[in-house]
């Protein structure tokens, strides 16, 4: 349902809830004085011609049965489809005496008797679709004055339409407004000679050809000024800074400007467009399409000729090395993993109100669009974040984080060298996130100043205060008008009660003033301005406060200030710019920055401009930077996130599926063939059972799904790092730092690698670790917990020594291919084999020659997640209202199954299943450590 048709429901049940009000007896004087001498007709004209007939009369007519005909002859009835209206229901009121009871009811059938209602028609005829509708009245009017009426008064209303025009004899009153119909008021005495109603509504050609020029108009005129303005730009020779930016700026404009024009003014043709549909009678999912559709496709069009004319600014000024179509496509997807799946969201779930089935096929047809969008928007521009699990970077961002009061989840390096894109975000879900080409041209202070400025963001919830901002910018509209509403009507009580004769007045003049302003031309318009103004004030006060922040959390004003100058530099970004422009910015300018975090590190003026100078030409790589971060690396592993990435969605997915789908296929079979009683009882017991057995087999099935696959990546790449391995002699397993479970980025193995045994040392060779134990270093070989699970698998734990003494601990996991049924046995295997290594018994062969300069592992601290933390009873309750509730019902409404409330409790069943295990959980004691001589340690070393 429009939201339209949403607030005109909201005027109408104001009108009524007040008209149902008791009023204060008035004085004789006040009383009006009904017109006996008049009757009312009502004719509504849906789309198709047919109208619905609403007559009548101040008094029973002495020939009701003559006035039926006279009636229905005019309005082309057949017979019987016209008539006085359904008796009405006595209403059940306990209070009523039988005297009250009778009164009412003989003056429902009084009232009953004075009218005729029906569905007539056609009463238009139509070409092309263009309705006409006219109406000889006289006849009626003839019947009415033997009757001893004077005047006929009769309203007509029409279908909403580009063209809609009505007779003139004998109007009166008239509205054609931006409404949900247009309609005419008509008022013939008895004495008139003619009474004839015309009424002509619907599309004309000129009509449908304005619209489509109108559309194209949108497109084509900021296009075009666009493609002068980047003319003009290719054509500079000036500094590129400036020639960028101001083609940055006015693109934004040309965009912005078009898209509020188009959806929020009457300038656009996006109202008549939605008018069309509904006038056509589309409806349902292509309905809910062709509107979204109408609203979409234009801007979306603009944006992608905007798109590809940007292209050549974008490669000359900026550097990039991407193409066209990778540049294109990934501005396009990106819009469409947001907008489109939003509005699919949207539509379907207004379209659930009167169409389950349909508005549950949108919603699931909206997460397919955002998950394929997603996907190849990454496989596209090659952007999937790389996250930073271990390092010098990462653990000084989390020492930042622990400064300034902050926790961060993980910390992810954007690819973006090809984009020459230097910047860093912070999410609010605990998330810090740097581009690969920032952190090549920064220096390592620098660095340190700006993830400080984005941890205080996350300090001061910056990131969640702005999401809610924007959401009260774009709900509010709809919530003013409803608190309006409540004012009007404390209003209108209060005038009733002061002054009963003026409050009908009172009530048509504040009702008046909620349709207007509802339907205000400018009124969207004048509120998203002033909405996204606030927005981009508080956007530019929380960078000065997370400036302060940076500033106070790294004490290196002088860092902060020249990181600030070279992300500016390295964006084609102005150091300064006017306040008009900063108005439409979220940022302040630069210069304005250096201002203030100057004035508070008591940074002398010539230091200021010393340091501008020396960080606005960032060309070459800083002498001290972090490691890891070039190119290859981060793109490396960026294929690597994204296969990660896939492969834990398609789990997720297979997962939430597994909650619900058994019991709903139990529930079908129930309300299909109708099993009541016991029978019923048990077999959705049995659908409960049954769903918990398949989520068991499921999670183990898919933690070692594919495993051949991976172990010939794991070797592919190991082997094309220059290491030949022996396929005879090496062992997949996982591999996890510490002494306990941990969970890190999608699984419990932080790296994936060979084992590979030799005489006398163990040897790791993974993706991003490699090291060698002497079998002198290990102190022991364990089986110990592994994930928190029903069917507990164990861990091998590996206790060794390292050069100083100080005994440390890793653990492995199989991961060799195997079926659900040999998993343990694969463990047991693993561990005996290792254990006979330790003991002189097996493996004892010469090492390989490439493996000889590995040395025993220096990992440092790495980024994971307790087992308890990964399902806490806050998460455990979001993953269910956020994931399985809304499947339980997306499912009930494709299907028309009555068991929503069976298949919620079934996968809160899951979810328990699921998370006992998890709060059982506690870490295990290490084994205390085994002494050695000293002669060990020293040959360990």
């Amino acid at each position: 349902m429009a939201p339209r048709t949403w607030r005109l429901i909201a005027v109408l049940a104001l009108v009524c809830a007040f008209a149902a009000l008791p009023v204060r007896a008035q004085d004789d004087d006040d009383d009006e004085t009904e017109d006996t001498h008049a009757a009312n007709l009502s004719l509504t004209i849906a789309k198709s011609g047919m109208a619905s007939v609403n007559f009548s009369m101040s008094a029973a007519p002495s020939q009701p049965a003559q006035l039926t005909a006279i009636l229905g002859a005019a309005l082309h009835c057949a017979p019987g489809k016209i008539g006085p209206p359904p008796a009405w229901r006595t209403p059940k009121i306990s209070s009523w005496t039988p005297a009250q009871r009778e009164a009412y009811e003989k003056a429902a059938a009084e009232s009953r008797a004075r009218q005729l209602a029906g569905s007539c028609g056609p009463v238009a005829a139509r070409q092309g679709m263009l309705y006409s509708a006219h109406v000889d009245l006289l006849p009626l009017l003839k019947a009415m004055q033997a009757e001893g009426v004077q005047t006929l008064v009769v309203e007509v209303i029409a279908p909403d339409a580009a063209s809609v025009i009505y007779s003139s004899e004998g109007k009166v009153a008239a509205r054609n407004p931006e409404s949900t119909a247009s309609y005419a008021i008509y008022s013939f005495p008895a004495t008139s000679a003619a009474a004839q109603v015309s009424v002509q509504y619907g599309y004309r050609r000129s009509d449908l050809q304005r619209m489509l020029l109108l559309s194209l108009a949108y497109v084509v005129v900021p296009f075009g000024i666009l493609l002068w303005i980047r003319r003009s730009t290719l054509r500079s020779s000036g500094d590129p800074t400036d020639a960028w930016f101001t083609y940055f700026r006015a693109m934004n404009w040309c965009i912005n400007g078009a898209v509020l024009v188009w959806c929020l003014t009457r300038l656009s043709p996006l109202r008549d467009l939605l008018q069309l549909f509904t006038f056509i009678g589309v409806r349902g999912i292509s309905g809910t399409l062709a509107m979204m559709g109408a609203i979409l496709a234009p801007p979306a069009l603009l944006y992608a000729g905007a798109s590809w004319a940007s292209y050549a600014v974008f490669a000359r000024f900026r550097g990039a090395t991407v193409s066209r179509r990778e540049y294109v496509l990934g501005q396009l997807l990106q819009l469409g993993t947001v907008f489109l799946p939003l509005n699919l969201l949207i539509g379907g779930a207004m379209l659930a109100v009167t169409n389950a089935r349909a508005g549950a096929i949108l919603m699931v047809l909206a997460l397919v669009v955002f998950m394929l969008c997603a996907d190849l928007r990454m496989r596209i521009t090659r952007s999937a974040p790389m996250p930073v699990t271990s390092g010098e970077l990462r653990d000084r961002i989390f020492a930042l984080a622990s400064k300034v009061g902050v926790k961060v989840q993980q910390v992810f390096i954007m690819p973006a060298a090809r984009t020459q894109m230097a910047n860093a975000f912070a999410a609010r879900n605990g998330i810090v996130m740097f581009t690969d080409y920032l952190l090549q041209r920064l220096d390592k202070r620098e660095v340190d100043a700006i993830a400080a400025h984005e941890l205080t963001h996350l300090r001061h919830k910056h990131p969640v205060k702005l999401q809610m901002v924007l959401m009260a910018i774009i709900l509010l509209p709809s919530g003013i008008f409803s608190m309006l509403i409540v004012i009007a009507g404390w209003i209108m009580r209060v005038a009733r009660l002061a002054s009963p004769a003026q409050s009908i007045r009172a009530q048509m003049a504040v009702t008046s003033f909620l349709y207007r302003f509802d339907q205000s031309a400018w009124r969207d318009v004048v509120w998203f301005t002033l909405g996204f103004g606030l927005f981009y004030l508080l956007a530019r006060r929380f960078e000065k406060t997370a400036d302060l922040g940076a500033v106070a959390a790294t004490g290196d004003g002088a860092a902060l200030i020249s990181g600030l100058v070279k992300v500016s530099s390295l964006n084609l970004m102005p150091l300064h710019w006017s306040r008009a422009t900063g108005a439409t910015l979220t940022h302040p300018s630069t210069m304005r920055r250096l201002e203030y975090i100057a004035a508070a590190c008591n940074i002398p003026a010539a230091q200021v401009t010393e340091l501008v100078r020396s960080a606005t030409s960032p060309a070459t790589p800083p002498a001290i930077a972090y490691e890891g971060v070039d190119s290859r690396a981060v793109e490396a592993g960026s294929a690597r996130a994204l296969q990660t990435a896939r492969t834990t969605r398609k789990k997720l997915w297979i997962l939430i599926a597994m909650h619900v789908l058994p019991a709903t296929a139990v529930a079908w079979l129930v309300q299909t063939f109708l099993i009541v009683g016991t029978a019923g009882f048990v077999l959705k017991v049995l659908g409960i059972v049954a769903t918990l057995v398949l989520y068991a087999f499921s999670m183990h099935w898919l933690g070692i799904r594919g495993r051949a696959k991976v172990r010939r990546i794991v070797a592919a790449r190991i082997e094309n790092s220059g290491l030949k391995l022996d396929a005879a002699r090496s062992t997949l397993v996982g591999f996890s730092p510490g002494p306990n479970p941990r969970h890190y980025v999608s699984s419990y193995d932080w790296d994936r690698g060979f084992v590979l045994l030799a005489r006398g040392r163990l040897h790791f060779v993974g993706e991003q670790t490699r090291f060698a134990l002497s079998s002198s270093q290990i102190v022991s070989i364990t089986l110990g917990p592994g994930a928190p699970s029903w069917f507990n698998f164990p861990r091998i734990y590996v206790d060794w020594r390292d050069g100083a003494g100080q005994q440390r601990t890793f653990s492995f996991s199989a991961a060799e291919p195997c079926s659900l049924f040999e998993i343990r046995q694969r463990i047991t295997t693993l561990h005996q084999r290792l254990t006979a290594w330790l003991q002189n018994v097996s493996d004892q062969v010469r090492p390989p020659e490439e493996l000889a300069g590995l040395t025993e592992p220096s990992i440092g601290e790495v980024t994971c997640r307790s087992p308890k933390e990964i399902t806490s009873f806050g998460k455990f309750l979001t993953t269910y209202f956020i994931l399985v509730i809304p499947s339980a019902g997306v499912l009930c409404m494709l299907l028309r199954l009555d068991a929503f409330f069976y298949l919620a409790a079934t996968g809160l069943l899951v979810r328990f299943y699921e998370a006992i295990p998890y709060w059982r959980y506690r870490d295990r004691v290490a084994p205390a450590a085994a002494s050695k001589p000293a002669a060990q340690v020293a040959a360990a070393g």
